[in-house]
């Protein structure tokens, strides 16, 4: 998962580089300020177009991951509230022989055979790995070359927002061995995922909230997403399919206040102004800015 971990100090660092414009880091052609003529002629239902976001993060549960701890020989399996399993760490303290590994998955479709069974309708895709030298420390007790492969979560070919993982293992004369995954995954996802709304509405729906005209720069995302609502002192899942919009950038004053004042995750995106609308209604669910939604991978 790409996640970074960044103290405010290295967070105005960041911040600088990169608030200049606010497009994807997969989109090839930067037009900022070039206004989007197709998007902002778009005819909607004028309810649309004067809308509230449906949830602020005060209508948000908790997805514990931390409280529902088995042991599957020397695996470490965590389930979330929902039942779901989240986690796998093999236990390899020192003193246990190294040959352990090899008994164990070494891949992510293991992985998924034996614990997950994700099912045909989700895949994980690698988007990122890398391999290093043998070298001691807290996680390579035995001085192995390792390495880290991630991966992210589709669902019948959407990706899944906030779910992926991080795959650690060592480099055995046997071939890769896992060593510990974390991350999440969503095994109970029965969302439609055919949008009924168009990328350019979702657009225009996002440009109306903020009162702005779309410029060539925005980006929506077709995702499926898990919501945590609080709802009668309970927390229940609310799933849909969604359009990350993202849109202009903050002014940079502004900008700097709010970076300057987040010590938590963040992306490598500058700081724009972020929507997710629901792709079969148009319903405008959540607003907030790039760090906010920094955990969509």
């Amino acid at each position: 998962m790409r996640k970074n971990f960044i103290f405010s100090a290295v967070l105005l660092l960041t911040a600088s580089a990169g608030l200049t414009n606010c497009s994807s880091s997969e989109t090839s052609e930067l037009q900022t300020g070039v206004i989007d003529e197709a998007v902002n002629s778009i005819d909607l239902a004028p309810e649309l177009l004067v809308q509230k976001p449906l949830w602020t993060s005060k209508d948000f549960g908790y997805l514990n991951t931390s409280s529902y701890k088995t042991e599957d020989g020397s695996a470490w399996l965590w389930h979330d509230n929902f039942g779901r399993l989240t986690t796998i760490m093999l236990f390899i303290p020192a003193t246990m022989d190294i040959s352990v590994l090899y008994q164990n998955p070494s891949s992510v479709n293991q992985l998924n055979g034996k614990y997950y069974q994700l099912g045909n309708d989700n895949e994980l895709k690698l988007y990122d790995s890398f391999e290093f030298e043998g070298q001691h420390n807290d996680f390579n007790t035995s001085d192995m070359a390792y390495g880290f492969e991630h991966y992210r979560q589709y669902f019948k070919g959407v990706k899944v927002f906030g779910a992926g993982y991080s795959v650690n293992y060592y480099i055995t004369p046997q071939g890769k061995r896992l060593a510990y995954a974390n991350g999440q995954l969503l095994t109970e996802l029965s969302v439609d995922t055919n949008p009924l709304i168009t990328a350019n509405q979702a657009k225009r729906i996002f440009a109306a909230r903020l009162g702005e005209q779309a410029t060539k720069d925005w980006t929506a995302e077709l995702m499926v997403r898990e919501f945590i609502i609080k709802k009668n002192d309970e927390d229940v899942r609310d799933e849909r399919l969604i359009w990350h919009v993202k849109g202009s950038e903050y002014p940079k004053e502004e900008a700097w206040k709010i970076v300057a004042l987040s010590s938590s995750m963040v992306s490598d995106d500058p700081l724009c102004h972020e929507a997710q609308i629901d792709a079969h209604t148009g319903q405008l669910l959540i607003e907030g800015n790039t760090l906010s939604f920094a955990t969509g991978y």
